[in-house]
C-alpha cells in the first residue's frame, strides 16, 4: 500500500533505542518518556524492565530489515483477514503519526480510529481504565455468539 516507516513513525531521535542493541539507561528513559504521557514510577520501572528483557539482537535485526526495506505488508494481512480492527492511539502520541491509517481501507471498528485522552503510545499504561472499557466494548460487539 506504499506505507513506509517515514509515513508511520514521527521524526523523533528518542526512537533510537528501538533499533540499538544496548542503549544507555538515559536513552531508554527518554524513549519511555515519549512512549507514555503520564505514568507512575512503578509502571515506568516495569516498562524499563520489559525493554531491557528484549533480545538486543531483535532490535539489531529489526533495524536492518527496516533499513533494507525487507518487511512484509502487515496492512494487507489485516485487510485479507476480514476481521474487524480496533485501532487505538493516545492523543499525546509522540512515536507514530495518528493519521497514517486513515489512508488505508481497513475494516475499522466503529469506522474510526479511537483516541484515548491523556495517553501516549502506551495508552494501556497511561489510561488503563479507559482502555479496558474500550477493549470490552470492542470484544462485546465483535465476539458475540
Amino acid at each position: 500500500k506504499g506505507l513506509t516507516p517515514d509515513k508511520i513513525l514521527q521524526p523523533n531521535p528518542n526512537l533510537a533505542p528501538l533499533f540499538t542493541p544496548n542503549p544507555t539507561d538515559a536513552e531508554i528513559d527518554l524513549l519511555i518518556a515519549d512512549m507514555n504521557h503520564d505514568i507512575n514510577n512503578e509502571t515506568r520501572n516495569q516498562v524499563r524492565t520489559i525493554f531491557k528483557n528484549t533480545d538486543p539482537q531483535f532490535r539489531v535485526h529489526m533495524a536492518a530489515s527496516i533499513g533494507a526495506g525487507a518487511y512484509s505488508d502487515e496492512i494487507a494481512n489485516v485487510e485479507n483477514s476480514g476481521l474487524p480492527l480496533c485501532v487505538v492511539f493516545g492523543d499525546k502520541e509522540r512515536l507514530c503519526f495518528i493519521e497514517y491509517l486513515n489512508t488505508i481501507e481497513l475494516k475499522k471498528w466503529g469506522d474510526k480510529i479511537h483516541i484515548i485522552a491523556n495517553a501516549g503510545h502506551n495508552f494501556q499504561y497511561d489510561q488503563p481504565a479507559k482502555f479496558s472499557v474500550l477493549l470490552k466494548e470492542f470484544a462485546d460487539s465483535c465476539f458475540t455468539e
